[in-house]
């Protein structure tokens, strides 16, 4: 993402355009996470995810997200995130819009979010972590 060439340009031509698309670049994680706070929605269309911490971190900050039925996404986000085919621009479009204009279903992904959320923790991935190395070891 960082320096892509093609994102970089497709920017440049919206805004050209008048669009209000702002590209941040790196943020260091104080202000990566203030930001994140105040998104009124965190879209993470992703072709294949292997576990989901994009996501999971917006869920935990309350942020309402959609996020794309592929990969360990669906697992990982359960009911607390919307779903759309991560090839379906027009699905994704109207999830957007869709959340960005009802209060209330951001309200209550925005708790479910959180909930779901608080179940990852980094000690239970390392007792999780350890139990998988024992049983490999019988």
């Amino acid at each position: 993402w960082f320096g892509s060439g093609g994102v970089e340009r497709r920017i440049a031509r919206l805004r050209a355009e008048g669009v209000d698309v702002r590209p941040f670049g790196f943020l260091t994680p104080p202000l990566f996470y203030e930001v994140m706070r105040r998104a009124s929605v965190f879209a993470f269309p992703s072709l294949y995810e292997g576990f989901g911490l994009p996501p999971l971190e917006a869920m935990r900050l309350g942020v309402p997200c959609i996020v794309s039925d592929a990969g360990a996404l669906p697992e990982v986000c359960g009911d607390a995130a919307v779903t759309v085919s991560p090839d379906d621009h027009v699905a994704l479009a109207a999830a957007i819009e869709r959340l960005l204009d009802d209060r209330v279903e951001r309200q209550r992904l925005s708790a479910a979010g959180r909930a779901r959320a608080a179940r990852f923790t980094w000690e239970g991935c390392a007792e999780r972590t350890l139990d998988a190395y024992r049983a490999a070891l019988g």
